[in-house]
């Protein structure tokens, strides 16, 4: 077994224990959550809310004075304001591109205060929007999202249903961006092919929280895999991965990780209704 095989092998598991031991000995702690961390990615493409039960966690979670929540997705700033706009959660859009922070108080009235990048080439997603529709077009059960900053195209639905040919065109299209002399980074996920610019992603994001917040105590990062000296060399962060061992620790599936947050809302006395998806 090479030594790479070793090193994977050995990433352990994200235990209960384990969490709730460095979230007890922490007076400020920071939860930066992906969405498709906590809804199945098949899933994500096609539901118009979120599960009330999700949203529930969420908001015990961020109820806690000790607990910063971040919520990072690809999703426009729109939808998650209507999915947790009244939460006391910070809700970053489009990968990055737009950010709401959490201003304690100004959950409850709704008033929620977005921020842009700056300077950001927008210029490549007129000249590939054409291309995206084409696919969608040619794919029964796709979805095309349209979004500000990045364009999202989910074939899922497509699989389900029985369209043979679906995972077949997703390669191709990301062949024909890879080769395209547009160049926005173009991302393969679970059954979704996104463009977003280079400037909108986590490794950003996660340097404008811990900037923000240099006093944090433990900082949770759960997310897809990120190169960033902050989350490797830091004592006081964890690192999970879903399915795959590509952090400090991981857990299997979606559920195990709703089920470890929900361990640190019950850890409070609280309790909440089932939240396995």
């Amino acid at each position: 077994m090479s030594n790479t095989a070793d090193v994977l092998e050995s990433v352990p598991t994200l235990t209960p224990d384990k969490l709730l031991k460095r979230c007890r000995s922490a007076k400020k702690k920071i939860f930066l959550l992906s969405l498709p961390c906590l809804i199945s990615p098949d899933k994500i493409g096609t539901i118009s809310q979120p599960p009330v039960s999700l949203t529930a966690l969420l908001k015990l979670l961020s109820n806690d004075p000790s607990n910063l929540v971040y919520i990072l997705s690809g999703k426009a700033p729109a939808t998650l304001e209507q999915w947790w706009g009244h939460l006391d959660v910070s809700l970053v859009a489009e990968h990055g591109f737009f950010e709401s922070e959490h201003i304690p108080g100004k959950a409850e009235t709704g008033a929620r205060e977005w921020k842009a990048l700056e300077e950001v080439d927008l210029s490549w997603k007129n000249k590939i929007i054409s291309v995206f529709q084409h696919f969608s077009d040619r794919t029964p059960g796709s979805t095309l999202e349209q979004k500000h900053s990045c364009l999202s195209w989910y074939y899922s639905s497509s699989i389900e249903t029985g369209c043979i040919p679906a995972r077949f065109r997703a390669q191709e299209l990301q062949s024909h961006l890879d080769s395209s002399f547009v160049r926005p980074n173009v991302v393969k996920g679970e059954n979704v092919i996104e463009v977003r610019p280079y400037e909108c992603n986590y490794a950003n994001i996660i340097k404008r929280v811990v900037d923000q917040h240099p006093d944090f105590d433990m900082l949770l990062y759960v997310g897809e895999p990120v190169i960033l000296e902050t989350l490797i060399s830091d004592p006081r962060v964890v690192t999970c991965g879903i399915g795959e061992k590509s952090a400090k620790y991981y857990v299997d599936n979606v559920n195990d990780l709703l089920d470890l947050l929900q361990t640190l809302t019950a850890d409070k006395e609280k309790t909440i209704p089932s939240i396995s998806q």
